[in-house]
This record gives structure tokens, C-alpha cells and sequence, in this order.
């Protein structure tokens, strides 16, 4: 008897053993992460919160409010820039859409009808990211062209307007803007948060804003034209 529970526990020791063994080997031993070519995809596995790198897009389906940067705007459709938080930068390369888990990226132009990589990836995820973080922040708002008297139905947008600055005066609230400039265009004109004084022609690009019923607009950009 006492020869037998020797064996059987010689047994139970050997088989812990090699379940320790075991698991040992596969937490040291790295799981093999691989990418997938695929026909079939949509930006919805992506979830809710993409980021897009284009180049250039034909018939494409985002979910609104995407952050996306564009190497030019011209190149991506209306839907996308209607709908999308755009940014453009020159030094964009490629197209990809990156989500939280996965990430496409396409073998030419952004479309439906596209060979993409599929990847879930933690490190090309993260090295995705970080060059989408650098575009991200070395680009510009898309500012749609506009007419001042337009303004009213862009507010929250960026937006690009022109226009011959009346009058300036000093203003005493939040920074980077110290003067308010008022422009006029076509006998319609809208007053300008600005960094410094300006006169005759201009071209401001910035988000348009309401307050108290009064439409505004905060600059980002201004460029004198004469």
C-alpha cells in the first residue's frame, strides 16, 4: 500500500511538473503576430474612433467625426471633409486607417474596392499611431471658402474668407488675440480675432463662432493681400 501511494504520488509530481514546464515555455516563448491581405473589408471593424492617413480616397464610408489628415483636399471626397475632422499636410504618404485594435493599409488609392493589410499588430499599431500623431501635428485645419455672409450657416467650421479691414481696435481677452479686426466683403462684414493689427485686404482662414447671436470668427491664419 504504502509502495503504491509512493508511485501514484511520483506520478502527480511528474505530471505538475510538466504542466509548470509547460506554461514556462509558452510565456517565454513570444506569440507570432502576422498581417492578412484581404478584399473584404469595412471601416466599421474598425469601431467608432479612426484616424486616417490619405493621400488620396475615391468612394469611401467613415464614421463622422474621424480625425483624418490629407496631403491635399482635393484628392478626398466632399463626404469625407463634410463629416471628418480634416487637417492637411504636405508630407502625407500613402493611405491607412487606424483603429484601437487593427489597422488597414491600402496597396494604392483609398476606395471600396481596395486590397488592404490587415494588421493587429501592439507595435506596427503603435508605430501607425506615432506617424499619424506627427502628420496630425504639423498640419492645418481644412478651411473651407467661404462668403461672409455665409458665415452664419459654418459656424464651428473652419473656414477660409477675404475681405477689406475697415477698422481695428484692441482687444482684452483671451490670448494668443489682442486686436479685433472687422472685415467687409460685398457690403457684409464680420468682426476677426486677430495677434496683430491689420489693414487694407486680407485673407483670414479660422473657426467661426457664435456668441450672444453675434458671428465671429477666431483666426489661425492671416494673410495680407495688398
Amino acid at each position: 500500500m504504502d509502495l503504491f501511494a509512493f508511485f501514484l504520488g511520483f506520478a502527480i509530481a511528474a505530471v505538475i511538473t510538466f504542466f509548470v514546464i509547460y506554461l514556462s515555455m509558452r510565456a517565454k516563448v513570444p506569440v507570432e503576430k502576422s498581417a492578412e491581405l484581404v478584399s473584404m473589408w469595412s471601416a466599421k471593424e474598425l469601431g467608432l474612433e479612426v484616424k486616417g492617413i490619405v493621400e488620396s480616397a475615391g468612394d469611401i464610408d467613415m464614421p463622422a467625426g474621424s480625425m483624418v489628415v490629407v496631403r491635399d483636399s482635393s484628392y478626398v471626397p466632399q463626404k469625407i471633409l463634410d463629416t471628418c475632422e480634416v487637417r492637411t499636410n504636405p508630407e502625407v504618404k500613402g493611405n491607412m486607417l487606424i483603429g484601437r485594435n487593427r489597422a488597414f493599409i491600402f496597396s494604392g488609392i483609398m476606395s471600396k474596392s481596395a486590397l488592404v493589410v490587415v494588421t493587429e499588430d501592439d507595435d506596427m499599431l503603435l508605430k501607425l499611431s506615432n506617424q499619424f500623431n506627427a502628420l496630425w501635428a504639423g498640419a492645418v485645419p481644412y478651411a473651407e471658402v467661404v462668403s461672409i455672409k455665409d458665415l452664419r450657416d459654418n459656424v464651428g467650421k473652419y473656414v477660409k474668407i477675404s475681405g477689406h479691414v475697415t477698422d481695428a481696435r484692441p482687444f482684452r481677452g483671451n490670448l494668443p488675440y489682442s486686436w479685433i479686426i472687422r472685415v467687409i466683403s460685398m457690403g457684409v462684414g464680420v468682426d476677426v480675432l486677430a495677434d496683430k493689427e491689420y489693414k487694407n485686404d486680407i485673407e483670414v482662414v479660422g473657426k467661426v463662432r457664435e456668441e450672444k447671436g453675434a458671428i465671429a470668427v477666431d483666426s489661425l491664419f492671416i494673410r495680407e493681400l495688398s
